[in-house]
C-alpha cells in the first residue's frame, strides 16, 4: 500500500531551512500555487543557492509536472519537510 503524501506549496519549508520559490501558475493548495518537479528551491546553506526540486510524484501531476510532496528532494540534497494539511498525493 502506498502512503499518500501531503502536497507542497510555494512557500513550504526544506530540511536545511530553504523555501520554495516558484509553483504552479494556475494550480493553488489552501490558496499558494502546488510545487512540483522543476519548481525551485532557495538555500540558504553557503554554495547550495537555488536549485530544482527533482523528485516527485509518479502518478500525480500538475500543469504537465510530477507533484512534489513531504519527503521529496531537491538538488541540493534538502528534502521538503512542510506542505498541506488537507491535500496529499501519492
Amino acid at each position: 500500500m502506498i502512503m499518500a503524501r501531503p502536497q507542497a506549496r510555494l512557500g513550504d519549508i526544506s530540511s536545511h531551512g530553504g523555501v520554495i520559490i516558484t509553483g504552479a501558475m494556475r494550480t493553488v493548495v489552501n490558496g499558494r500555487p502546488a510545487a512540483r518537479l522543476g519548481d525551485l528551491h532557495a538555500c540558504p546553506i553557503p554554495g547550495h543557492g537555488v536549485t530544482p526540486i527533482v523528485t516527485g510524484s509518479l502518478d500525480t501531476t500538475t500543469e504537465g509536472m510530477p507533484n512534489a510532496r513531504i519527503g521529496d528532494v531537491t538538488a541540493c540534497g534538502a528534502v521538503i519537510v512542510t506542505g498541506s494539511l488537507d491535500t496529499t498525493d501519492n
